[in-house]
């Protein structure tokens, strides 16, 4: 008997839905390696390595994240894992007809495009970027000025199979920017990049892509929508996407006391863009990159960066935070929020951390690149929002 293995929500068999468990009941009583017994079948709870967590919502809790040495927590997902979908069938057989050849003249449709993407082994990139066509279905994240780009799902129509369009940039490649017009269910799309069969089970563009038309134009309108607007408190740091350097420096990435002390440049090799700052690191200390003072209220703030080794040596690097005297001198230890290690240079990867302050006072944000073991580093796209309410001491 062919057995299909359950992330977890809904099991799924070889003939569609045969039973559902609560998210509890995933992490607890069934969790991984457990037999699952139902009416008609007995299943084993899949590890958790092929659960994909691409939709689940993430949960934070920095002391707990301190502790284990991790950016984040995640719920478990509620649907099932292996490329099923909530009806049990399975993507090999689509709603729908795979049109297009993926050409900018004959672009793909969402079938099409999801047969390539699923063709592809677990995590493989195609080699080049195609052009996909149809109509915007579902938003799950609006451009915005934050990390201008869009992620939304189109198909030929309502009961036609939905492709991911994941992560694309605005009209030429460009970040989104305020005053730019915005996506609307049922507009038709072009977009141009290249696909991915993420985890194996999640076939999408890969990041990076870029919108073609909308409607037939090259331009939407723009005025009618706005982003949404930031929390009160709101500190997102100027210059954190690092366009802009004066006299060869990243304006306001220069600290008054020694809190940032890497050297840094310019670089072309960006997230997005045309710059990203190249961290100098060293094997014999650690090195930082240092946002200018601030006064910071107490509180939680969650400090989001995209990362990449400039070099096949790699790189480790830390978010934290040192307190700084009116003498200008850190005035206490460097806290940070744990490592991020294993980055490579041939993809740019997410940080996501949350940084405790404590109590009112001045701050030097820092990333730390790590002396282990010690290669350059390349970071862009910095935001630092204020994520919960202040603390109360």
């Amino acid at each position: 008997m062919k057995k299909r293995f359950l992330d977890s929500g809904k099991i799924v068999g070889t003939h569609g839905i045969k039973g559902e468990l609560r998210r509890t009941q995933v992490i607890t009583t069934y969790g991984p390696g457990a037999i699952v017994d139902l009416p008609d079948i007995s299943v084993i709870m899949a590890a958790t390595d092929y659960w994909n967590s691409r939709n689940s919502r993430v949960l934070h809790e920095a002391n707990l994240q301190k502790l284990l040495g991790v950016n984040c927590f995640r719920e478990p997902c509620a649907h099932s894992n292996d490329g099923f979908n909530e009806s049990g069938t399975t993507p090999d057989t689509p709603a729908g007809e795979a049109k297009g050849t993926g050409t900018e003249a004959d672009p793909f449709n969402s079938v099409a495009a999801n047969n390539l993407a699923t063709s592809l082994g677990s995590g493989e990139v195609s080699d080049k970027e195609y052009y996909i066509k149809g109509k915007i279905q579902e938003i799950k994240d609006q451009f915005a000025a934050q990390f201008g780009n869009a992620t939304f799902y189109i198909a030929d129509d309502e009961n036609s199979q939905k492709f991911l369009i994941f992560r694309t940039y605005y009209f030429g490649g460009e970040k989104w920017k305020e005053g730019d017009g915005q996506l609307k269910i049922g507009d038709e799309v072009v977009v141009c990049a290249k696909l991915i069969n993420y985890m194996g089970n999640t076939p999408e563009t890969n990041q990076g892509g870029k919108l073609i038309s909308v409607n037939g134009k090259t331009s939407i309108e723009g005025g009618s929508e706005k982003p949404d607007t930031p929390s009160t408190g709101d500190t997102t740091t100027p210059n954190g996407n690092f366009e802009t350097w004066v006299d060869g420096k990243p304006n306001n990435w220069k600290t008054a006391s020694s809190a940032g002390n890497a050297s840094l440049a310019q670089s072309t090799d960006a997230h997005s863009g045309k710059y990203s700052v190249k961290v100098g690191g060293s094997t014999t200390a650690n090195k930082r990159l240092g946002y200018k003072e601030m006064e910071l209220k107490a509180g939680t703030y969650k400090i989001k960066y995209y990362v990449k080794a400039a070099t096949a040596t790699g790189a480790s690097v830390q978010s934290g935070f040192v307190e700084i005297s009116a003498d200008n001198k850190p005035a206490g230890n460097y806290m940070y929020s744990g490592y991020i290690n294993d980055i490579t240079n041939t993809e740019w990867k997410l940080v996501e951390q949350d940084l405790v302050i404590p109590s009112d006072g001045t701050y030097c944000i820092v990333i730390m690149n790590s002396k282990k073991p010690g290669g350059d580093v390349l970071i862009d796209d910095l935001t630092l929002p204020l994520a919960i309410s202040p603390l109360i001491c």
